[in-house]
């Protein structure tokens, strides 16, 4: 038997594995995002392919295409409560708080023991001034996964929730 001296084809994991695995700068991003486009068209339309491409693209700090790659995941897989998290963390360095905190609500009522998504909304309620609701996120995410409540983030993520309060306490006596 002969053997083929050709080399096997790329595979669409393969692709996948190697955009979304390294640090892209701005230039290179364009290459990543044109090997994710060649998965889209051996595969089809993916809701995974444009998560890999905000991925590149948010690495790249390029905002605008990062925010239209998960719109597009999100109308592909409107389930996907990573790509949902992905655009509320996004959205809220992007400076759209109202968006990104409907967003991680979103994502913490579907799975309420999600570490990130309470992170972030917390931030964003104690960046708006109001320490009481991000002490609630802490206490739902504890209540969600009770054995959480003695990790270390989950530990640092409250005490910093409560100094916020004991300041404001303080500053309003």
């Amino acid at each position: 038997l002969r053997r083929s001296s050709a080399a096997a084809p790329v595979l669409a994991v393969e692709r996948f594995v190697r955009t979304t695995e390294s640090s892209w700068s701005r230039d290179e991003a364009d290459l990543a995002a044109a090997d994710l486009a060649l998965i889209e068209a051996d595969e089809g339309p993916c809701a995974w392919v444009h998560a890999g491409r905000f991925v590149v693209y948010e690495a790249a700090r390029r905002g605008a295409e990062a925010l239209a790659s998960i719109v597009e995941a999100r109308a592909l897989d409107p389930f996907d409560v990573r790509t949902l998290y992905f655009r509320g963390n996004l959205r809220r360095l992007l400076g759209d708080a109202p968006g990104a905190r409907e967003d991680l609500v979103r994502v913490l009522d579907r799975r309420p023991d999600t570490l990130a998504a309470a992170e972030d909304l917390v931030a964003l309620h104690l960046e708006a001034g109001a320490p009481d609701r991000a002490l609630a996120v802490v206490e739902a995410l504890v209540a969600a996964d009770p054995a959480s409540a003695s990790s270390k983030p989950v530990r640092q993520l409250r005490q910093r929730t409560e100094v916020r309060v004991v300041r404001r306490a303080r500053a309003a006596a």
